[in-house]
């Protein structure tokens, strides 16, 4: 283990029969213990091709600084090395890093809709990337944002349980962000388990379980959702949803892509200045046909949860389920360069005066370096989205719309979305990049 000084790092690592339900939806009732000997192939497959890099050695920077999720943490130059080389600043991260909620690939649940699947080995990894972020954004607005694992605070511990067992992979209404709500969600947009999903669909499927959540008086304490369209975060439409309960809190979700193949150079400190907001909660991207979390970054390199590790399904109808294969002790990177350009970027705000305070904080940093005020990241409109709709405009170009009704609550619109729904692309000439 490398000490402090010069370009020294820490390494961190180490039934037969099926039932209808009252919404139409057909699902097997088959035992979770009952796995397809294929499904077993398939997951113990994916825990060979992916486990050996959970064990692997990440070095991390001791001279950098790190930031997570708007935490940023720095080295104390004065300062020993506190446990076996590593400087206080990097344990701290570390600390930061476990505690947060980490969802992969799981394998042996009941399976999903009609279908055979028993688990989302091969492609679930964006689905569980979105539910990493929403994950992220409950203990948030739980818990805080200085909440950490390592605390002894039991009632903190007890509703850290109570968020993930949301997440259990079941069917049960006392799951509502379990993957086989969000494959309900998506059977309504014309999707099916086992298809893939890009960031923008993601945000889509989030959002319509959160809704439903709220409907089913899951109590989040007032935590709705806003998703943006084409690149806009539409301010009245924001208002709206505030004014109809001022005690709100809000999770905004951007999606954007960054260039056509590739990212385009010139966003590279926009991704980096957005992490750094205190109001981020992630992004969900990865790399071309890789989905990631990514929460934060080093130097030039994006740090991230990776779903990507298959592991068995938890019992949460037990009140003292086991949470650890929930967090990972092993943080990943990859260069900033080689994130792909489609993602999904997540904000939370407390209040709607949060809001606007997001929004200057922000525009600050959306522009380009060296564009001229050019080619934002997003942009911000003082109007609604509805009041800007071209009667051109099909149905399925609005299918992942927010739209505000007359009493300010929220519609789903359920319709099917393109391959390249919600996206403007946004590409531009990098000629007044240096290098």
């Amino acid at each position: 283990m490398a000490t402090g000084g010069g370009s020294s790092t820490s390494s961190l690592g180490g039934r037969e029969g099926r039932e209808r339900r009252g919404n139409g939806l057909i699902r097997s009732s088959s035992s979770p213990a009952e796995v397809p000997v294929r499904q077993r192939i398939y997951a113990s497959f994916y825990r060979f091709r992916y486990g050996w890099s959970f064990n692997s050695t990440i070095q991390f920077s001791n001279n950098s600084p790190v930031l997570v999720l708007g935490k940023l943490y720095i080295p104390e130059r004065d300062t020993k090395p506190q446990s076996e080389g590593i400087p206080r600043h990097i344990l701290m991260f570390m600390d930061h890093f476990y505690s947060l909620p980490w969802m992969t690939y799981r394998c042996g649940f009941s399976p999903i809709l009609s279908s055979s699947l028993t688990t989302d080995c091969g492609w679930g990894c964006m689905v569980r990337s979105g539910q990493m972020l929403l994950a992220t954004v409950l203990h948030l607005h739980f818990l805080g944002r200085d909440w950490r694992l390592s605390s002894s605070d039991v009632t903190g511990h007890k509703i850290h349980r109570q968020i993930l067992s949301w997440f259990g992979d079941s069917e049960s209404e006392l799951c509502p962000f379990s993957i086989h709500r969000l494959m309900e969600a998506a059977y309504y947009h014309g999707n099916k388990p086992g298809d893939w999903f890009g960031p923008s669909q993601v945000s889509i499927l989030i959002r319509d379980c959160v809704r439903r959540a709220l409907r089913e008086h899951i109590n989040l304490q007032k935590l709705n959702i806003y998703v943006s369209h084409d690149c806009t975060v539409y301010i009245k439409d924001v208002q709206d949803i505030f004014e109809s309960d001022l005690d709100q809190s809000l999770l905004v979700l951007v999606p954007v892509r960054l260039g056509s193949e590739s990212l385009n150079p010139i966003y590279i400190p926009c991704v980096k200045a957005l992490l750094a907001l205190d109001h981020t909660v992630g992004i969900i991207g990865g790399r071309p046909k890789h989905s990631v979390f990514f929460i934060g970054f080093q130097d030039e390199n994006l740090i991230h949860l990776d779903p990507h590790y298959s592991q068995t399904a938890v019992n949460m109808t037990r009140t003292d389920f086991d949470v650890s294969s929930y967090h990972c002790r092993s943080p990943k990177k990859i260069p900033v360069t080689k994130m792909d350009p489609s993602c999904t970027l997540g904000f939370y705000c407390h209040t709607l005066e949060d809001f606007n305070h997001f929004r200057i904080e922000a525009e600050k940093v959306l522009a380009p370096p060296m564009q001229k005020g050019q080619y934002p990241f997003f942009t911000f409109s003082n109007t609604r989205q509805k009041e800007i709709i071209s009667p051109e405009i099909s149905m399925m170009d609005t299918s992942a719309l927010s739209l505000i009704s007359s009493n300010g609550t929220l519609d789903l619109i359920e319709s099917t979305w393109s391959e390249a729904d919600d996206f403007v692309v946004l590409e531009c000439i990098n000629e007044d990049v240096p290098g």
